[in-house]
Protein backbone atom coordinates (compact mmCIF):
# COMPACT_ATOMS: atom_id res chain seq x y z
CA UNK A 1 0.00 0.00 0.00
CA UNK A 2 2.69 2.52 1.10
CA UNK A 3 4.60 1.51 -2.30
CA UNK A 4 0.93 2.72 -3.86
CA UNK A 5 0.64 5.91 -2.35
CA UNK A 6 4.21 6.73 -2.94
CA UNK A 7 4.25 5.97 -6.68
CA UNK A 8 0.83 8.39 -6.75
CA UNK A 9 2.64 11.15 -5.01
CA UNK A 10 5.91 10.64 -7.40
CA UNK A 11 2.76 11.00 -9.99
CA UNK A 12 1.28 13.88 -8.70
CA UNK A 13 4.43 16.11 -8.15
CA UNK A 14 5.69 15.22 -11.59
CA UNK A 15 2.76 16.54 -13.04
CA UNK A 16 2.65 19.64 -11.07
CA UNK A 17 6.26 20.44 -11.77
CA UNK A 18 5.92 19.88 -15.43
CA UNK A 19 2.97 22.17 -15.44
CA UNK A 20 5.00 25.33 -13.90
CA UNK A 21 8.02 24.20 -16.01
CA UNK A 22 5.88 24.09 -19.38
CA UNK A 23 2.86 26.65 -19.10
CA UNK A 24 1.57 28.46 -21.71
CA UNK A 25 4.09 30.04 -24.75
CA UNK A 26 5.37 33.60 -24.13
CA UNK A 27 5.13 34.64 -28.03
CA UNK A 28 7.88 36.71 -29.28
CA UNK A 29 7.42 38.97 -32.58
CA UNK A 30 10.90 40.21 -33.70
CA UNK A 31 12.38 41.00 -37.17
CA UNK A 32 15.65 39.96 -36.83
CA UNK A 33 17.08 37.72 -39.74
CA UNK A 34 20.49 35.81 -40.50
CA UNK A 35 23.90 35.28 -37.51
CA UNK A 36 21.63 37.93 -35.14
CA UNK A 37 18.38 35.80 -35.18
CA UNK A 38 20.86 32.93 -34.67
CA UNK A 39 22.06 34.84 -31.42
CA UNK A 40 18.46 35.89 -30.60
CA UNK A 41 17.31 32.01 -30.72
CA UNK A 42 20.41 30.79 -28.66
CA UNK A 43 19.92 33.33 -25.78
CA UNK A 44 16.23 31.93 -25.81
CA UNK A 45 16.50 28.91 -25.48
CA UNK A 46 19.30 29.52 -22.51
CA UNK A 47 16.51 31.05 -20.92
CA UNK A 48 14.45 28.47 -21.20
CA UNK A 49 16.38 25.59 -20.73
CA UNK A 50 17.82 27.91 -17.00
CA UNK A 51 14.16 28.41 -16.27
CA UNK A 52 11.68 26.19 -17.67
CA UNK A 53 9.22 29.11 -19.05
CA UNK A 54 9.04 28.86 -22.58
CA UNK A 55 9.76 32.38 -24.48
CA UNK A 56 8.70 31.37 -28.50
CA UNK A 57 10.42 34.08 -30.92
CA UNK A 58 8.98 34.12 -33.86
CA UNK A 59 9.71 36.29 -37.04
CA UNK A 60 6.92 38.25 -38.28
CA UNK A 61 8.62 40.34 -41.54
CA UNK A 62 10.08 44.06 -41.20
CA UNK A 63 10.51 46.74 -38.52
CA UNK A 64 7.30 48.58 -40.04
CA UNK A 65 4.85 45.96 -40.04
CA UNK A 66 5.18 44.86 -36.69
CA UNK A 67 3.56 47.12 -34.25
CA UNK A 68 0.71 47.45 -36.68
CA UNK A 69 -0.08 43.34 -36.85
CA UNK A 70 0.60 43.19 -33.03
CA UNK A 71 -2.26 46.34 -33.01
CA UNK A 72 -4.41 44.24 -35.07
CA UNK A 73 -4.57 40.67 -33.91
CA UNK A 74 -6.07 40.80 -30.34
CA UNK A 75 -6.40 36.85 -30.76
CA UNK A 76 -3.06 35.31 -31.68
CA UNK A 77 -0.89 37.88 -31.57
CA UNK A 78 2.24 38.65 -29.37
CA UNK A 79 2.85 38.91 -26.01
CA UNK A 80 6.14 40.85 -26.59
CA UNK A 81 7.01 42.44 -29.92
CA UNK A 82 9.95 43.97 -31.28
CA UNK A 83 9.92 48.30 -32.24
CA UNK A 84 11.90 49.90 -34.41
CA UNK A 85 13.49 53.14 -32.87
CA UNK A 86 11.38 55.40 -35.73
CA UNK A 87 7.95 54.07 -33.90
CA UNK A 88 8.68 54.57 -30.64
CA UNK A 89 6.94 57.91 -29.65
CA UNK A 90 3.74 56.70 -31.94
CA UNK A 91 3.46 53.85 -29.45
CA UNK A 92 4.10 55.73 -26.84
CA UNK A 93 0.46 57.87 -27.53
CA UNK A 94 -1.15 54.31 -27.01
CA UNK A 95 -0.56 53.40 -23.92
CA UNK A 96 -3.48 51.88 -24.02
CA UNK A 97 -2.44 49.06 -25.96
CA UNK A 98 1.10 48.49 -24.02
CA UNK A 99 2.12 48.49 -20.78
CA UNK A 100 5.46 50.57 -20.05
CA UNK A 101 8.44 48.64 -18.79
CA UNK A 102 8.49 50.00 -15.66
CA UNK A 103 5.29 48.94 -14.94
CA UNK A 104 6.51 45.38 -15.37
CA UNK A 105 10.12 45.53 -14.05
CA UNK A 106 11.36 47.49 -10.97
CA UNK A 107 14.37 48.96 -12.83
CA UNK A 108 16.65 52.19 -11.80
CA UNK A 109 17.16 54.45 -14.72
CA UNK A 110 20.61 55.45 -13.49
CA UNK A 111 21.87 52.04 -14.05
CA UNK A 112 21.07 52.81 -18.04
CA UNK A 113 23.73 53.89 -20.03
CA UNK A 114 23.57 57.72 -21.16
CA UNK A 115 23.50 56.94 -24.64
CA UNK A 116 20.09 54.16 -23.76
CA UNK A 117 18.77 56.89 -21.01
CA UNK A 118 18.98 59.42 -23.17
CA UNK A 119 17.36 57.68 -26.54
CA UNK A 120 14.86 55.79 -24.96
CA UNK A 121 13.43 57.60 -21.47
CA UNK A 122 10.09 59.71 -21.89
CA UNK A 123 9.36 61.62 -18.93
CA UNK A 124 10.86 59.38 -16.32
CA UNK A 125 9.01 56.28 -18.12
CA UNK A 126 10.42 53.66 -19.85
CA UNK A 127 7.95 52.09 -22.46
CA UNK A 128 10.36 49.59 -24.07
CA UNK A 129 13.56 47.34 -23.40
CA UNK A 130 16.08 48.02 -25.76
CA UNK A 131 17.21 45.01 -27.25
CA UNK A 132 19.40 46.23 -30.38
CA UNK A 133 20.80 49.19 -29.23
CA UNK A 134 23.46 50.48 -32.85
CA UNK A 135 24.84 53.54 -33.82
CA UNK A 136 26.79 53.59 -37.42
CA UNK A 137 30.33 52.66 -38.27
CA UNK A 138 32.55 52.57 -41.64
CA UNK A 139 33.22 49.04 -43.09
CA UNK A 140 36.00 49.35 -45.40
CA UNK A 141 36.88 46.09 -47.89
CA UNK A 142 40.21 45.65 -46.98
CA UNK A 143 41.20 43.56 -49.66
CA UNK A 144 40.20 46.28 -52.03
CA UNK A 145 41.85 49.12 -49.70
CA UNK A 146 45.46 47.30 -49.37
CA UNK A 147 45.10 46.74 -54.22
CA UNK A 148 44.65 50.43 -54.10
CA UNK A 149 47.90 51.03 -52.26
CA UNK A 150 46.21 52.21 -49.17
CA UNK A 151 46.71 51.36 -45.44
CA UNK A 152 45.37 52.19 -42.06
CA UNK A 153 46.94 55.35 -42.01
CA UNK A 154 44.84 56.07 -44.64
CA UNK A 155 41.27 55.39 -43.60
CA UNK A 156 39.42 58.66 -43.23
CA UNK A 157 38.83 60.69 -40.33
CA UNK A 158 37.10 63.71 -42.06
CA UNK A 159 34.76 63.90 -45.02
CA UNK A 160 37.93 65.90 -46.70
CA UNK A 161 39.31 62.78 -46.70
CA UNK A 162 36.85 60.48 -47.51
CA UNK A 163 36.80 62.51 -50.65
CA UNK A 164 40.45 62.09 -51.22
CA UNK A 165 40.78 57.84 -50.75
CA UNK A 166 37.80 57.07 -52.84
CA UNK A 167 39.68 59.29 -55.70
CA UNK A 168 42.57 56.30 -54.72
CA UNK A 169 40.14 53.52 -54.98
CA UNK A 170 38.41 55.20 -58.03
CA UNK A 171 41.88 55.55 -60.04
CA UNK A 172 41.93 51.85 -59.00
CA UNK A 173 38.29 51.04 -60.13
CA UNK A 174 37.82 49.80 -56.83
CA UNK A 175 34.25 51.19 -56.45
CA UNK A 176 33.45 54.04 -54.43
CA UNK A 177 31.01 53.99 -51.20
CA UNK A 178 27.32 53.70 -49.95
CA UNK A 179 25.01 53.64 -46.92
CA UNK A 180 22.21 52.05 -45.73
CA UNK A 181 19.23 54.09 -44.55
CA UNK A 182 20.00 57.45 -46.05
CA UNK A 183 18.12 59.52 -44.03
CA UNK A 184 20.74 58.46 -40.70
CA UNK A 185 23.61 58.10 -42.87
CA UNK A 186 23.24 61.74 -44.85
CA UNK A 187 21.41 63.51 -42.36
CA UNK A 188 20.75 61.79 -38.82
CA UNK A 189 24.54 61.01 -37.95
CA UNK A 190 25.40 63.90 -39.23
CA UNK A 191 23.58 66.29 -37.28
CA UNK A 192 24.61 64.28 -34.01
CA UNK A 193 28.39 64.95 -35.21
CA UNK A 194 28.01 68.63 -35.65
CA UNK A 195 26.10 69.46 -32.47
CA UNK A 196 22.69 70.58 -34.76
CA UNK A 197 19.28 69.02 -34.01
CA UNK A 198 17.37 68.49 -36.74
CA UNK A 199 14.26 69.48 -35.04
CA UNK A 200 14.15 72.45 -32.22
CA UNK A 201 11.05 73.39 -30.55
CA UNK A 202 9.04 71.72 -32.67
CA UNK A 203 10.39 73.27 -36.13
CA UNK A 204 12.20 71.00 -38.61
CA UNK A 205 15.50 72.24 -40.18
CA UNK A 206 16.18 70.03 -42.87
CA UNK A 207 15.95 73.14 -45.83
CA UNK A 208 18.78 74.89 -43.43
CA UNK A 209 21.86 75.83 -44.46
CA UNK A 210 24.10 73.01 -42.87
CA UNK A 211 21.91 70.25 -44.32
CA UNK A 212 21.51 71.24 -47.41
CA UNK A 213 25.27 71.85 -47.61
CA UNK A 214 25.31 68.01 -46.65
CA UNK A 215 23.31 66.81 -49.25
CA UNK A 216 24.65 68.77 -51.95
CA UNK A 217 27.80 67.16 -51.33
CA UNK A 218 26.46 63.75 -51.52
CA UNK A 219 24.71 65.04 -55.06
CA UNK A 220 28.37 65.90 -56.16
CA UNK A 221 30.11 62.46 -54.93
CA UNK A 222 27.30 60.79 -57.10
CA UNK A 223 27.56 62.73 -60.13
CA UNK A 224 31.61 61.86 -59.69
CA UNK A 225 30.80 58.55 -59.22
CA UNK A 226 32.06 58.12 -55.65
CA UNK A 227 28.39 57.61 -54.27
CA UNK A 228 26.37 54.81 -55.48
CA UNK A 229 22.65 55.27 -53.75
CA UNK A 230 21.24 51.53 -53.08
CA UNK A 231 17.74 52.21 -51.41
CA UNK A 232 16.01 53.53 -48.89
CA UNK A 233 16.36 50.79 -46.30
CA UNK A 234 19.25 48.10 -46.14
CA UNK A 235 19.14 47.17 -49.98
CA UNK A 236 22.20 48.91 -50.17
CA UNK A 237 24.14 46.17 -48.33
CA UNK A 238 24.33 44.06 -51.87
CA UNK A 239 26.37 46.53 -53.25
CA UNK A 240 29.13 46.11 -50.75
CA UNK A 241 29.10 42.04 -50.23
CA UNK A 242 28.84 41.84 -54.06
CA UNK A 243 32.53 43.92 -54.06
CA UNK A 244 30.61 47.08 -56.35
CA UNK A 245 31.48 49.12 -53.66
CA UNK A 246 34.70 49.22 -51.37
CA UNK A 247 33.46 52.01 -48.08
CA UNK A 248 29.70 51.00 -46.59
CA UNK A 249 28.11 53.42 -44.37
CA UNK A 250 25.79 50.92 -41.58
CA UNK A 251 25.15 49.54 -37.99
CA UNK A 252 27.80 47.79 -36.40
CA UNK A 253 25.35 45.39 -35.72
CA UNK A 254 25.56 43.88 -39.33
CA UNK A 255 29.15 43.05 -39.14
CA UNK A 256 28.42 39.03 -39.58
CA UNK A 257 27.13 39.65 -42.91
CA UNK A 258 28.95 42.55 -44.60
CA UNK A 259 32.13 40.52 -43.54
CA UNK A 260 31.02 36.90 -45.01
CA UNK A 261 32.98 37.73 -48.20
CA UNK A 262 36.11 39.23 -48.05
CA UNK A 263 38.25 40.76 -45.45
CA UNK A 264 36.75 43.90 -43.52
CA UNK A 265 37.35 46.30 -41.50
CA UNK A 266 35.40 48.81 -39.28
CA UNK A 267 36.42 52.54 -38.57
CA UNK A 268 34.30 55.44 -36.88
CA UNK A 269 32.36 57.49 -39.19
CA UNK A 270 33.92 60.56 -41.15
CA UNK A 271 32.87 63.85 -39.81
CA UNK A 272 32.42 67.42 -41.37
CA UNK A 273 35.85 69.17 -40.12
CA UNK A 274 34.25 72.25 -41.83
CA UNK A 275 31.76 72.62 -38.55
CA UNK A 276 33.66 71.09 -36.13
CA UNK A 277 37.14 69.98 -34.76
CA UNK A 278 35.78 66.75 -33.17
CA UNK A 279 32.72 65.35 -33.48
CA UNK A 280 30.05 65.04 -30.68
CA UNK A 281 28.50 61.55 -29.76
CA UNK A 282 26.30 59.78 -32.23
CA UNK A 283 22.83 59.20 -31.76
CA UNK A 284 21.70 55.08 -31.44
CA UNK A 285 19.17 53.67 -33.15
CA UNK A 286 17.34 50.65 -32.41
CA UNK A 287 14.27 48.58 -31.25
CA UNK A 288 13.02 47.75 -28.14
CA UNK A 289 10.53 45.35 -26.76
CA UNK A 290 7.48 46.06 -25.91
CA UNK A 291 4.74 44.24 -23.78
CA UNK A 292 1.24 43.79 -24.75
CA UNK A 293 -1.45 45.42 -22.35
CA UNK A 294 -3.70 43.04 -20.89
CA UNK A 295 -1.87 40.11 -19.92
CA UNK A 296 -2.40 37.53 -16.90
CA UNK A 297 -0.25 37.56 -13.96
CA UNK A 298 1.20 34.48 -15.24
CA UNK A 299 2.40 35.74 -18.16
CA UNK A 300 3.11 39.42 -17.12
CA UNK A 301 5.64 36.83 -13.97
CA UNK A 302 7.22 34.93 -16.98
CA UNK A 303 8.20 38.20 -19.11
CA UNK A 304 9.12 39.94 -16.09
CA UNK A 305 11.73 37.07 -15.37
CA UNK A 306 12.70 37.13 -19.42
CA UNK A 307 13.35 40.88 -19.17
CA UNK A 308 15.64 40.71 -16.23
CA UNK A 309 17.66 38.26 -17.58
CA UNK A 310 18.22 40.34 -20.90
CA UNK A 311 19.57 43.23 -18.09
CA UNK A 312 21.97 40.76 -16.92
CA UNK A 313 25.40 41.63 -17.08
CA UNK A 314 26.60 38.59 -18.62
CA UNK A 315 23.90 38.82 -21.26
CA UNK A 316 24.77 41.95 -21.90
CA UNK A 317 28.32 40.93 -22.87
CA UNK A 318 27.68 37.88 -24.64
CA UNK A 319 25.25 39.61 -27.01
CA UNK A 320 27.48 42.21 -27.72
CA UNK A 321 30.24 39.97 -28.01
CA UNK A 322 28.12 37.73 -30.76
CA UNK A 323 25.92 40.78 -32.25
CA UNK A 324 27.76 43.98 -32.21
CA UNK A 325 24.66 45.86 -30.53
CA UNK A 326 25.88 48.36 -27.35
CA UNK A 327 25.10 47.60 -24.02
CA UNK A 328 22.10 49.19 -22.07
CA UNK A 329 23.44 49.17 -18.41
CA UNK A 330 26.60 50.76 -17.21
CA UNK A 331 27.71 47.41 -15.45
CA UNK A 332 27.72 45.87 -18.97
CA UNK A 333 29.54 48.81 -20.32
CA UNK A 334 32.21 48.85 -18.10
CA UNK A 335 32.47 44.96 -18.22
CA UNK A 336 32.84 45.33 -22.09
CA UNK A 337 35.17 48.40 -22.45
CA UNK A 338 37.85 46.65 -19.93
CA UNK A 339 37.47 42.94 -22.34
CA UNK A 340 40.67 42.73 -24.26
CA UNK A 341 38.12 40.64 -26.98
CA UNK A 342 36.05 43.51 -26.71
CA UNK A 343 38.59 45.92 -28.55
CA UNK A 344 38.52 44.58 -31.80
CA UNK A 345 34.88 43.91 -31.76
CA UNK A 346 33.19 46.13 -34.84
CA UNK A 347 30.25 47.18 -32.20
CA UNK A 348 33.32 48.61 -30.06
CA UNK A 349 34.35 51.41 -32.89
CA UNK A 350 30.25 52.03 -31.90
CA UNK A 351 30.94 52.46 -28.17
CA UNK A 352 33.52 55.15 -28.73
CA UNK A 353 31.45 57.26 -30.97
CA UNK A 354 28.04 57.41 -28.84
CA UNK A 355 30.17 57.63 -25.17
CA UNK A 356 31.71 61.02 -26.04
CA UNK A 357 30.70 64.39 -25.18
CA UNK A 358 26.92 64.69 -25.63
CA UNK A 359 24.90 67.31 -27.11
CA UNK A 360 21.07 67.16 -27.45
CA UNK A 361 21.33 66.84 -31.39
CA UNK A 362 23.48 63.32 -29.81
CA UNK A 363 19.34 62.22 -28.70
CA UNK A 364 18.11 61.88 -31.86
CA UNK A 365 15.22 63.12 -33.55
CA UNK A 366 12.16 61.96 -30.95
CA UNK A 367 9.02 62.07 -32.24
CA UNK A 368 5.25 60.43 -32.74
CA UNK A 369 5.79 61.15 -36.81
CA UNK A 370 9.22 60.48 -37.22
CA UNK A 371 8.59 57.30 -39.18
CA UNK A 372 5.96 59.57 -41.43
CA UNK A 373 9.02 62.11 -41.66
CA UNK A 374 11.60 59.90 -42.65
CA UNK A 375 9.83 58.82 -45.64
CA UNK A 376 9.75 62.77 -46.99
CA UNK A 377 13.41 63.52 -46.21
CA UNK A 378 14.23 59.78 -48.61
CA UNK A 379 12.46 61.60 -51.19
CA UNK A 380 13.96 64.84 -51.13
CA UNK A 381 17.08 63.13 -51.16
CA UNK A 382 16.10 60.84 -54.00
CA UNK A 383 14.89 64.24 -55.82
CA UNK A 384 18.48 65.60 -54.98
CA UNK A 385 19.88 62.46 -56.74
CA UNK A 386 18.08 62.11 -59.78
CA UNK A 387 18.54 65.70 -60.28
CA UNK A 388 15.21 66.31 -60.64
CA UNK A 389 15.42 68.88 -57.81
CA UNK A 390 18.29 70.90 -56.43
CA UNK A 391 19.23 69.78 -52.82
CA UNK A 392 17.97 73.56 -51.91
CA UNK A 393 14.90 72.77 -53.98
CA UNK A 394 14.38 68.82 -52.67
CA UNK A 395 14.83 70.40 -49.06
CA UNK A 396 12.49 73.36 -48.93
CA UNK A 397 9.64 71.54 -50.19
CA UNK A 398 10.44 68.12 -47.65
CA UNK A 399 10.41 71.47 -45.00
CA UNK A 400 7.31 72.73 -46.03
CA UNK A 401 5.91 68.90 -46.35
CA UNK A 402 7.18 67.57 -42.73
CA UNK A 403 5.59 71.39 -41.27
CA UNK A 404 2.50 70.18 -42.39
CA UNK A 405 2.95 66.83 -41.20
CA UNK A 406 3.90 68.19 -37.62
CA UNK A 407 0.67 70.67 -37.62
CA UNK A 408 -1.61 67.59 -37.77
CA UNK A 409 -3.36 66.15 -35.06
CA UNK A 410 -1.68 62.74 -33.47
CA UNK A 411 -2.45 60.11 -35.51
Amino acid sequence: MKNIFRLIFTFFFMVLGATESHGEDIIFWHSFTGPVESSLQEAIDGFNQKTGIRVKAVHMGNYSQLPDMALNDQNNGPHIVQVAEYQYDRLANQIHAFTPIDQILPLNMDKLTPYARAFYERNGRLYGLPLNISTGVMFINWDKWLKAGLDKKDVPQTWTQMEQVLGRLQESNLGGFSTAWPSAYIFEHFAAQIGTPLLINGIFQINTPAFVERLDTFVSMAKKGLYRYGGRFSDAEKLFTSGEVAIFLQGANRFGTLSANFNTQVFPLPFDDSRVTTPYALNIGGASIWVKAGLTETQTSSIRSFLQYLLEPTFQENWFLKTNYLPLTNEALQRITKSSSSLVAAGYQGILQVNTSRTVASNGVQHPKFYQIRTMIIEAIEEALSGQSTAQEALDKAQQKIQEKLAQVPG
